[in-house]
């Protein structure tokens, strides 16, 4: 809706109409970390371990 009607006001009025934040609209998601091999490097470790570490010692 916002974006249909930026060439006739502002996003700010907008969103104030909406009872939007500007942050909420202007919001980009980010893509998520792949932590294959940190869970890996983990997974190594455990075995390692025989299956006795927990996190706290693993960190």
């Amino acid at each position: 809706m916002i974006t249909h009607n930026k060439h006739k006001y502002s996003a700010l009025v907008m969103c104030n109409i909406l009872g939007l934040s500007r942050q909420t609209y202007y919001y980009k998601v980010k893509p998520k970390k792949d932590e294959a091999a940190l869970e890996e490097a983990v997974t190594e470790e455990f075995m390692k371990s025989w299956k006795v570490y927990g996190t706290r010692k693993i960190k």
